[in-house]
């Protein structure tokens, strides 16, 4: 019966160092995923994020160039004017190309396609102002390019609030992927321990029985 006391003994043994394998295998899996999201997550911060944000602040001064163009309605050389305008308009459609292809929020898509509504809106409005030499005592067109340019501003403040907001969301989900790791991480060296004790005492016990098995033949 020795014999298969000690198989038992080693099944139990291979069992335990089995599911520590097992173990160690399903914390690395997990590890390698959590790294993962987190790297997304800091990669989604910068990209989607931080530089989404130096384009809004650029769209915002680049808008406000425009303002002062319009604003000048004592300027004498016009085509200058006109090109340094043409200019603006070109950085300003750049600015909304790169803004595009970044990952959008759906709130942050309408938004964009409002601000692209807007803009091409101010580019009709500037034209019909230009033509008339930026000398037109039109108020009302000159009240529906302000117009414009507060819904443009309000745009603006729109996606710069949402990028606010979708970073405190991938913080937190990063917060919580953090703590994810540290539970895996607790639970695998509890479970070692348990497994140390269990082979421990198998160990243990075997000895015993030997040291019995032992004894029975020397009385024998």
């Amino acid at each position: 019966m020795k014999w298969t006391y000690i198989i038992a003994q080693k099944v139990k043994a291979a069992t335990a160092l089995g599911i520590v394998f097992v173990l160690l295998f399903a914390t690395s899996v997990m590890d390698k995923n959590n790294f993962s999201e987190l790297q997304h997550s800091f990669s989604s911060v910068y990209k989607d994020r931080l530089l989404v944000e130096s384009y809004i602040y650029k769209l915002s001064n680049q808008l406000h160039q425009k303002k002062i163009l319009m604003d000048d309605l004592n300027a004498r050389n016009l085509a200058p004017t006109n090109e340094k305008n043409q200019v603006l308009n070109d950085s300003i459609k750049t600015l909304v190309f790169s803004f595009e292809n970044t990952q959008l929020t759906v709130d942050e898509a309408l938004l964009l396609n409002d601000l692209k509504e807007h803009l091409g809106q101010l580019c009709l409005l500037e034209g019909k102002y230009s033509n008339d030499g930026f000398t037109c005592e039109d108020q009302t067109l000159k009240s529906a390019i302000e117009h414009q340019h507060r819904k443009l501003s309000l745009n603006l403040e729109g996606l710069s609030d949402i990028q606010l907001l979708e970073s405190k969301h991938i913080i937190d989900n990063s917060n919580q992927i953090i703590a994810s790791s540290n539970i895996t991480a607790q639970l695998e060296i509890g479970v070692l321990i348990i497994i140390g004790l269990i082979v421990q005492a198998l160990i243990f016990t075997s000895k015993s029985m030997r040291s019995t098995y032992s004894q029975n033949n020397t009385l024998n």
